[in-house]
């Protein structure tokens, strides 16, 4: 009797349908996996929290950010240990522009000649002050001059629609062809130093914390004199201050979330007067070695592209146990935290940046310090503590168990057809 092809033929079938699946999982998948396990300075964190290295940065005392090469995607600037360098976070590209800079202090993004193109201001102990802006291809340097300035920052003081250099120790002003100098009121005491409208009339206020007076004070100019205001003392044993502008309740009026050691401030304008009120105090439970634990930098903003309001912070111990905060604000009035970053070196010195980097409508946050990481939030990155996570989005795991469940199916039904037709 001739034997039965029938058991062949659905064997060579179900074997050229998984070999088809194998291929079209492995074109979907290959790229993906490829890119997660290259990117080995990627590491998952709570609450899908995606922690990147700035590899070739290293420590940087000040960072910022702007597109200073006018293709349309930002680059932080960094005032990175001995050197000042660009990072390019769509590339991981570092250049250096300036090398063997020991003490660099302060860098600041902006563009001054409205030319759509942002320059950069440096400052440093040895050299003093420049400006780099973007021409032909590279970055020309222009000299302002020998001062020394530990802050830098930019604003509109006198409401012309040019900004100003804002400096702890001088300020510049850019006529259109050239750059004056001038004395600052508040002072090499002042530290940190933020420029922001506050009141929003058109013109920038410069806010300073005075540590010989333990206090915030706000400057405005009114065309040819500084009017000083106090927020009053702050804490007369505050070591570490640092302070940010931002209307959280909408009232087209900025309030001032400071902090002093380990708590935070709120300060808001009322009826004319400045009033004080803490919102929020580090757990010393997240610290159980010390008590002494200091917020070194501190910002806000709506990360996600929504009415909530969030403030993020790096707090240390000293010089090591530093941690990253971000602390949701609730319907109540208090604010949430999550512990996004935990290391044991200094990084809670240096900056803080909320950026749109990738351009999704979503903040991401910049931290510079001992070590330098940009970290974004991905709903799809598998949920896992700090030093636990495959590192895969949600989609591709899916697709991997179910592509195993068909192949093992697939498999299994193979060897069962051909053990049949060997029996026979």
């Amino acid at each position: 009797m001739r034997q039965s092809k029938k058991p062949e033929i659905i064997i060579k079938k179900i074997f050229s349908i998984w070999v088809f699946f194998l291929i079209f999982i492995i074109m979907i998948q290959y790229p993906l996996i490829a890119k997660s396990t290259a990117e080995t300075e990627t590491t998952p964190l709570d609450n899908h929290w995606v922690e990147s290295l700035m590899f070739g940065i290293g420590s940087s005392m000040d960072a910022s950010y702007g597109d200073i090469d006018g293709d349309g995607n930002g680059e932080i600037v960094c005032a990175s240990g001995g050197d000042l360098k660009v990072y390019n976070p769509n590339s991981d590209e570092v250049v250096t522009i300036e090398e063997g800079e020991i003490w660099a202090r302060s860098v600041v993004c902006a563009d001054f000649d409205l030319d759509g193109i942002d320059e950069f201001v440096f400052t440093h102990d040895d050299t003093g002050t420049r400006i780099f802006d973007y021409v032909s291809g590279s970055w020309e340097k222009v000299y302002l001059d020998s001062n020394n300035n530990w802050e830098l920052d930019t604003g509109d003081i006198d409401n012309d629609g040019i900004l100003e250099i804002i400096g702890d120790n001088t300020m510049y002003r850019f006529n259109g062809t050239e750059w004056n100098s001038e004395f600052a009121p508040w002072g090499i005491d002042a530290n940190p130093l933020k420029c922001s409208d506050i009141d929003h009339d058109g013109n920038s206020e410069v806010i300073t914390f005075e540590y010989n007076e333990d206090s915030i004070f706000i400057y405005s100019f009114n065309g040819t004199d500084w009017n000083r205001e106090s927020l009053g003392i702050i804490d007369e044993e505050s070591l570490y201050c640092d302070f940010c502008c931002y209307d959280l309740d909408g009232d087209d009026y900025e309030e001032i979330i400071f902090s002093a050691n380990g708590s935070i401030f709120l300060s808001q304008n009322l009826y004319g007067v400045w009033e004080n009120s803490p919102i929020w105090e580090t757990n010393k439970e997240d610290y159980p070695s010390s008590s002494n634990i200091y917020i070194r930098q501190i910002n806000v903003g709506k990360i996600f592209n929504s009415d909530t309001n969030y403030i993020v912070i790096k707090t240390s111990k000293g010089s090591s146990e530093s941690k990253i905060y971000l602390l949701e604000e609730e319907y109540d009035g208090n604010w949430s935290p999550t512990i996004i970053g935990e290391y044991d070196d200094g990084v809670g010195t240096g900056s803080l940046l909320l950026e749109d980097i990738d351009n999704d409508q979503e903040l991401e946050i910049i931290s510079t310090g001992a070590s330098s990481s940009i970290f974004d939030f991905d709903p799809d990155v598998y949920e896992g503590g700090p030093g636990f996570s495959i590192g895969l989005p949600t989609y591709q795991i899916v697709l991997i168990v179910i592509g195993g469940i068909i192949f093992l199916g697939l498999l299994i039904g193979g060897i069962f057809l051909l053990y049949k037709k060997l029996i026979k």
